[in-house]
């Protein structure tokens, strides 16, 4: 087979600077030192390609606009005229998680705030309560909702690592039938090479041995003093 890759007439407007043909390589059967032109030559067609091609920037662009004032509550809206005008963001109140005593202040003997502090610790240890609940239920049951939550995840990875396997297959099966054609033309294209090369050499042998008879037939008649009913103009 030949050294030279096999190629295709250019219907491209791009050509390349030593013929008119761009290459069309087939890399399995294809036995050539490709050069830094062959590289240029192959980043020109790949350049004219990505030409055609719709800009992506904005991927987004045929989809309508989102509504972002959606997510926006009144809260969030104030504090981003807040921070619009440079304001100070609100501090967190922790007042209502302090338990003052009125004892060793000037209320020390004020009935209303002793019964205020002793409301304030009724609701702190509600509180604590409705953790410590909360918590015990966590105990409880948080560890079979996360592992539901982890199956449910596993089979999710379990699916997408399917579909990838999958698309690696077909990747893998669609690059061996690429392998197998290619081959397949190789040897084709080997044989038609070597029928070419015989019926070639075949036939310069014939015309060898033609312009041999022809000659010895000029010879002959010469000789005989007659025509040799040959066309002069093969002489």
């Amino acid at each position: 087979m030949s050294n030279q890759p096999l190629a295709l007439p250019s219907t491209s407007k791009l050509k390349s600077s030593t013929n008119d043909d761009i290459l069309d390589a087939l890399p399995y059967i294809d036995d050539v030192n490709y050069t830094e032109a062959h590289r240029q030559l192959a980043l020109q067609l790949i350049q004219a390609e990505m030409r055609n091609f719709p800009p992506t920037k904005n991927y987004l662009r045929h989809l309508p606009e989102p509504k972002y004032e959606k997510f926006l509550t009144p809260r969030i809206l104030e504090q981003h005229n807040n921070i619009a005008e440079n304001k100070d963001v609100e501090k967190l109140d922790l007042a209502r998680y302090e338990v003052p005593s009125p004892a060793n202040t000037a209320k020390s003997s004020d009935k209303r705030a002793w019964q205020s502090a002793i409301n304030n610790c009724k609701s702190q240890l509600q509180n604590q309560y409705l953790r410590k609940i909360n918590l015990e239920i966590m105990e409880e049951f948080g560890p079979e909702a996360y592992l539901r939550m982890n199956k449910v995840l596993q089979s999710i990875a379990e699916k997408d690592e399917s579909n990838m396997m999958q698309l690696r297959s077909q990747l893998y099966e669609i690059n061996a039938r690429r392998k197998r054609t290619q081959l397949a033309a190789g040897e084709k294209l080997t044989e038609l090479g070597q029928n070419w090369v015989h019926l070639i050499t075949k036939n310069a042998g014939l015309e060898v041995a033609i312009m041999d008879m022809e000659k010895d037939i000029r010879t002959r008649a010469k000789k005989l003093r007659v025509d040799p009913g040959i066309d002069q103009d093969k002489k």
